[in-house]
């Protein structure tokens, strides 16, 4: 019966280690599957945003009037609470941004209510690289006061550079 209770033991000591190592192999090889496809659909679903948000731009330049990026950016937003910033800079630094987060009160950041808001400001280079090529990864924004993943592509309208568009997507998805 000792002998019985051995074998009994080995057996599920065996059992539970081959599936603590099936375990850990599916956990290793499947976290950076998911990873790599949610990001990849951050990036399409971003891509796609910025596309519209350029040809409005374009026609903007054309006029001289922003109010219908404006309009277009509202609706966005509204539409879509995945998003929490569309932004359109010039090379210079001048930027229409448009944020889907709200202060709460004048002494606030942008960790607001879910609203809408937009300005036009001067930002800093990190929204203009030197490298004009479009790129997406997680960062930290300050604007919005959270990580983002954080889509941005060169805007060249008739030959010239003209600035950057920046899509933020929310990761609470």
């Amino acid at each position: 019966t000792r002998r019985r209770v051995r074998i009994v033991a080995r057996i599920a000591l065996l059992s539970w280690a081959v599936t603590i190592a099936t375990l850990t192999a599916f956990v290793a090889f499947e976290i950076p599957a998911q990873r790599h496809t949610f990001i990849e659909n951050l990036h399409s679903k971003a891509r796609g945003i910025s596309v519209s948000l350029q040809d409005i731009t374009a026609g903007a330049i054309l006029e001289e009037d922003f109010s219908a990026v404006i309009d277009h950016c509202r609706n966005v937003l509204e539409g879509d609470p995945t998003i929490e910033f569309l932004v359109a800079t010039k090379d210079e630094g001048f930027s229409l941004l448009n944020l889907a987060r709200a202060p709460t009160s004048e002494t606030d950041d942008a960790k607001g209510t879910r609203g809408y808001r937009w300005s036009m400001e001067q930002l800093d280079e990190s929204w203009r690289p030197v490298r004009r090529e479009a790129f997406g990864r997680i960062e930290d924004i300050p604007i919005v006061g959270t990580r983002v993943y954080r889509f941005a592509r060169p805007f060249d309208y008739a030959g010239v550079q003209w600035g950057w568009i920046h899509v933020g997507l929310s990761l609470d998805g």
